[in-house]
């Protein structure tokens, strides 16, 4: 592992940035933030680390065709001291994918286990927003020592087995995001997510940098592991935004809480599946109440 101290803004350039969307710039001026450069398995994986007290830790994981600074305004969702994780999943945003390799779950959490050995974290919140949400789910499951909370946003019940009817849309989806134009597809998502103007340029421009093979590859190959999970040992938190068809994804809120003793549910007003990016204060008050439990 590589460190690099950074004096910078950790979310400042770069594809995509929506830089007319205001940030947490009191924690970033009050803060030590520094790049750390992680190698796995056919990929170079870049992390945004602010540096804290070495006792909590929070790991926040983007969704698929997204990248670190989705999580630009959720600094203050912490408290004082926490150390911060934020990297650039596989072939996304700063993050290298080598030659030959390809964004899959595994690599992913490949990835992500070497992060957590450079770093030495023994426990850690870990956030996930979409697929990032998934492999949450994932990393939960396989280390349920080290995830002490989970926080997921906007993301899918990965640890439901699809009925035959949702494998075969799943099939469906992914063949008609290969065969459509990527621009198309990409936009069209975007108008799906969220109602602003700039989160959609936002995500768009994300999604295209990303491109077609890293995204439709790291979706596939996270809806394909899914394998049922009865219970999880951690408190969950699932967060979401309203939407006007309440059978709009598979994902159901309350199935993937049900699985934790301590889990629960909030839907944030006026806010689509970008939720922590279009109401960011609610978000936070939220994340705060339930890591204060």
């Amino acid at each position: 592992m590589i460190s690099l101290a950074l004096p910078t803004s950790p979310w400042g350039g770069g594809a995509g940035y929506g830089g007319d969307v205001k940030r947490d710039t009191a924690s970033e001026k009050s803060s030590v933030w520094s790049i750390l450069t992680i190698e796995g398995p056919g990929a170079t994986m870049m992390v945004r680390h602010l540096r804290g007290e070495g006792q909590r830790w929070a790991l926040l994981l983007h969704d698929a065709g997204s990248d670190r600074r989705s999580f630009r305004h959720q600094v203050s969702a912490f408290a004082p001291g926490t150390d911060l994780l934020v990297p650039d999943l596989r072939g996304h945003g700063e993050s290298i994918l080598h030659e030959h390799a390809i964004a899959t779950l595994e690599g992913v959490l490949a990835d992500l286990e070497a992060l957590l050995r450079a770093v030495g974290a023994e426990q850690m919140v870990v956030v996930g927003h979409g697929v990032g949400a998934q492999i949450a789910q994932e990393l939960a499951h396989r280390h349920p020592g080290l995830v002490q909370r989970l926080v997921l946003i906007s993301g899918q019940d990965h640890h439901r087995t699809p009925d035959p009817a949702g494998r075969l849309r799943l099939r469906v989806q992914h063949a008609l995001a290969h065969c459509l134009p990527w621009s198309w597809v990409v936009r069209s998502r975007a108008r799906a997510s969220t109602t602003n103007p700039a989160l959609r340029q936002e995500l768009t421009s994300t999604s295209l940098a990303a491109g077609q093979e890293v995204v439709l590859d790291l979706e596939r190959t996270t809806t394909q592991h899914r394998h049922p999970v009865a219970h999880y040992r951690m408190p969950v938190l699932v967060l979401d935004g309203q939407h006007p068809d309440s059978a709009r994804r598979e994902a159901i809120p309350g199935c993937i809480a049900a699985r934790s003793s301590r889990g629960s549910t909030v839907a944030i007003d006026d806010a689509g599946t970008l939720c922590h990016l279009e109401q960011p204060e609610a978000t936070n008050a939220t994340i705060r109440t339930f890591l204060a439990r």
